[in-house]
């Protein structure tokens, strides 16, 4: 567990993230200029085989404020993502940068409903 209390706020946005037909997970959005680092994207679901939850995180480089994501969602998770039980859920996340005494954030949306 991490913990980064600060003054400053992030300012992170996002954009729904979507999963395409051609299986890529695409997310985008912004975060305070002053930010250096990466925005973290989470997916997560129940997988109906097994019962266990899944999640799949990747990473977007943020430069000048601005971030995005377009990434292939690996053809084993995306069988399972399809055949999911439940919804697919995706986190935002952002986890401060210290020398500007800018805190974490997070958002989360829900990406797909119940099948």
């Amino acid at each position: 567990m991490r913990l980064r209390a600060a003054n400053r706020a992030a300012g992170l946005t996002a954009v729904r993230p979507v999963i395409t037909a051609a299986g890529f997970l695409r997310a985008e959005g912004t975060v305070s200029r002053l930010a250096r680092g990466v925005v973290r994207v989470q997916l997560q679901f129940v997988d109906r085989g097994t019962g266990e939850t899944v999640t799949l995180e990747r990473s977007a480089a943020i430069q000048s404020g601005r971030w995005s994501l377009n990434a292939l969602i690996p053809p084993d998770i995306l069988a399972r993502l399809l055949a999911r039980c439940g919804t697919v859920h995706s986190y935002t996340l952002f986890t401060g940068f210290m020398p500007a005494g800018m805190r974490g954030e997070m958002r989360s949306f829900q990406v797909l409903p119940a099948p």
